[in-house]
């Protein structure tokens, strides 16, 4: 019988993952790549250095796709890794966002939605809704959802039918199964190469992302959080945002409470979007944009030839279901991780009980 697959390991396969344990989609599997350097010759795909986000002491994350990268003010970023940018990231969701079944699922899987503070998190925000992801350890939540180690090469429809065909490493070839749902937790540039991958896109297409204004400063002590209609900020203590920026996952409290008079970090989200332009030609994928494009890594909303993307999936079949940011189409300036959660949520609940995820 055809199951469930989910392809990739972050935030969003852990929130589907969640959900279709409570659904009625039957038996489901995980596909995530780990190591996949190994099998990169037998798979035909190659390294992008330059779509690799990395920290000190985080888990290593390598680019691999058939699909070069070229971007001209642009960048975009990818961690074919188990945890995929959870691995990284600082944790952040607005819990504002999200309806109660939803933070119900989080806080029965173990996940501690904590309140941002100088004594908690090293952090603070313009923003009340805003919290940090913590597991029972107190560090900053990372998916370790469990998987089967492999890589996806291609989406297939034939005959009516849904098919993946995927490479396992326990058997080291490629296998072609039929699946009742593909549900892709991808990053960007991974669901753009397998979409090309599986002849889904061509050299004519125009694809497009879009992200809110970002960027770092260092501010002094005392200044006023800006208001929310003008921005999105999180502020960092000194010590916090090294120790963010290292990749360590959990905070330690020794802090200094004069911090309000010291120099601060502050991420900042403004409420100005900007867009990036792709086209694939020759195996390279182009990005272009007029305004440096990618520095938030909260890019969204990928549209292909001015179609969004979940709308040209089911396209090819209504079975193909997209999660996690490049499926985002509403997103406002913050962390992204709550429209990521919601996003799953709304897919997946025609898969449910009412009773169970309603």
């Amino acid at each position: 019988m055809a199951k469930a697959i989910i392809v990739g390991s972050g935030f969003s396969a852990f929130v589907a993952s969640k959900l279709l344990e409570k659904s009625n989609v039957g038996a489901f599997q995980i596909i995530s790549a780990k190591n996949i350097q190994k099998y990169a010759d037998k798979l035909e795909i190659k390294r992008n250095k330059n779509l690799e986000v990395n920290k000190l002491f985080s888990t290593k994350g390598f680019s691999f796709g058939s699909l070069s990268f070229y971007g001209c003010n642009t960048v975009i970023h990818d961690r074919l890794v188990p945890g995929g940018n959870t691995c990284v990231w600082g944790g952040f969701l607005n819990k504002y966002k999200l309806p109660k079944p939803i933070i119900k699922l989080l806080e029965d899987s173990g996940i501690s939605l904590v309140s941002l503070s100088v004594g908690e998190t090293g952090s603070w925000s313009n923003c009340d809704g805003i919290v940090q992801l913590q597991d029972k350890t107190k560090s900053i939540f990372l998916s370790n959802i469990e998987a089967e180690n492999g890589y996806v090469k291609k989406i297939i429809k034939r005959d009516g039918k849904l098919y993946l065909e995927s490479f396992y490493s326990r058997i080291g070839r490629l296998v072609t199964e039929e699946v009742s749902h593909a549900i892709l937790c991808l990053g960007s540039y991974q669901l753009i190469d397998l979409l090309f991958r599986s002849g889904f896109l061509s050299d004519a297409d125009r694809l497009t992302l879009s992200e809110w204004s970002h960027g770092f400063n260092l501010i002094r002590g005392g200044v006023p959080l800006p208001d929310t209609s003008q921005s999105i900020v999180i502020r960092y203590n000194t010590q916090s945002a090294i120790r963010h920026s290292l990749g360590y996952r959990t905070f330690c409290g020794l802090f200094d409470f004069r911090v309000f008079s010291k120099p601060l970090i502050q991420q900042e989200f403004k409420r100005d979007i900007n867009s990036a332009t792709f086209r694939i030609l020759g195996g390279i994928l182009t990005g272009t944009s007029f305004k440096k494009f990618g520095s938030s890594i909260h890019y969204y909303n990928l549209c292909i030839n001015d179609v969004p993307i979940i709308e040209f999936l089911r396209a090819i079949d209504s079975n193909i279901i997209c999660i996690g940011m490049p499926a985002v189409s509403n997103h406002q300036p913050g962390p992204i991780s709550n429209d990521i959660a919601l996003l799953a949520y709304k897919s997946l609940l025609p898969l449910s009980n009412s009773t169970n995820l309603a």
